[in-house]
């Protein structure tokens, strides 16, 4: 590769991630994500780190300190094996889906369902 393309690509990477970060952020920080979690009996942090976890399996705390390594293992400790004596794994997810959805009912308004919005699900499967 040329270092054009090299800093092309690396453009591209950046542009994408500014552009799907927010969305990433809201499937675990938005109010109607904490008030999911909140009904499965667990705080927003706990939620945090358990909705995560899911796709792991019921994962031990070493495990998802050992995935998520950037976080205080601590923190870890205090939310996990915790959340699987309030909820399953695939409660977690549930709770996460559910949290996203309304999230971005929300913030897109009727653009939710906007033709755009599907071919981007659409393109974002796909991918």
């Amino acid at each position: 590769m040329t270092q054009n393309a090299d800093r092309d690509s690396l453009a591209l990477a950046r542009q994408t991630w500014r552009t799907l970060e927010p969305y990433h952020g809201a499937v675990y920080f938005s109010p109607e994500a904490a008030g999911q979690y909140a009904e499965l009996g667990v705080d927003a942090r706990t939620g945090y780190f358990a909705s995560r976890a899911a796709a792991l399996g019921a994962a031990p705390a070493d495990l998802v300190i050992a995935t998520f390594y950037n976080f205080n293992p601590q923190l870890v400790r205090r939310a996990i094996p915790a959340a699987w004596e309030a909820a399953t794994p695939q409660r977690f997810t549930a709770a996460r889906l559910t949290g996203i959805d309304a999230t971005l009912r929300r913030v897109l308004g009727t653009d939710v369902s906007s033709p755009a919005i599907a071919r981007a699900a659409e393109l974002a499967r796909t991918a």
